[in-house]
């Protein structure tokens, strides 16, 4: 009987799995890019949050700008457009300065006397009657006294040329000195200082035209 041979095979040699540590260098790549992506989020974020606060304001702002008060236009005391055709001066004491205009268009005084008028300064007072500014209004009118206007220091009676007139009374000055209390029309105000004052020197001063004294030689 045959003997077999038993065959030997060389068996191979176990495969072992090569452990790749990661070196320092590659590492620190990691973790530069790991904070740099962390950064741009975090940029990214706050571009977000600083767009949206933006744009939550703007609509506020633009609702502060239409809805300002816009500033108060200068009032006056008188509002007519037509023509003054004459001004009549009266102070509580002294005597009464009366300017009207004549057929030639020209100012000429009637009141204390009849006299030529000088016209740059006529026509500066009737200028002022339009231009003369309000300061306030006033609500507490049921005591005229409080304003020197129960017994006025002066008395201004204005004519237009549609026919219409206006009477200006002039009280006390203000406290502060700023303005004169005034009643024009039933209705009570602080006027200009200046420009009530302008009025009141034609009764103090009358504008008559003043010849100059031809040198005799």
């Amino acid at each position: 009987m045959a003997v077999k041979k038993k065959s030997t095979r060389a068996s191979k040699p176990a495969t072992r799995t090569k452990r790749v540590t990661a070196t320092p260098v590659e590492a620190r790549q990691e973790k530069s890019a790991f904070r740099l992506s962390t950064l741009i989020t975090v940029l990214v974020f706050a571009g977000i949050v600083a767009a949206a606060v933006y744009l939550k304001r703007q609509p506020d702002a633009f609702s502060t700008e239409e809805t300002a008060t816009p500033e108060p236009e200068p009032a006056f005391l008188i509002t007519t457009e037509a023509l003054v055709t004459s001004i009549e001066v009266k102070p509580l004491e002294g005597s009464t300065a009366k300017l009207e205009r004549n057929e030639e268009n020209l100012w000429a005084l009637t009141q204390p006397e009849k006299g030529e008028a000088d016209q740059g300064l006529a026509e500066a007072a009737a200028s002022q009657i339009v231009a003369l500014r309000v300061i306030t209004p006033l609500e507490n009118t049921d005591d005229p006294s409080i304003y020197g206007l129960d017994t006025p220091v002066y008395t201004i009676a204005i004519g237009f040329d549609d026919g219409s007139t206006s009477t200006i009374e002039v009280g006390d000055l203000t406290p502060s000195e700023s303005g004169y209390y005034v009643r024009l029309d039933d209705a009570y105000y602080v006027a200009t200082l200046s420009g009530i004052g302008a009025l009141t020197n034609l009764a103090d001063i009358p504008p008559y035209l003043t010849v100059e004294a031809t040198p005799v030689p």
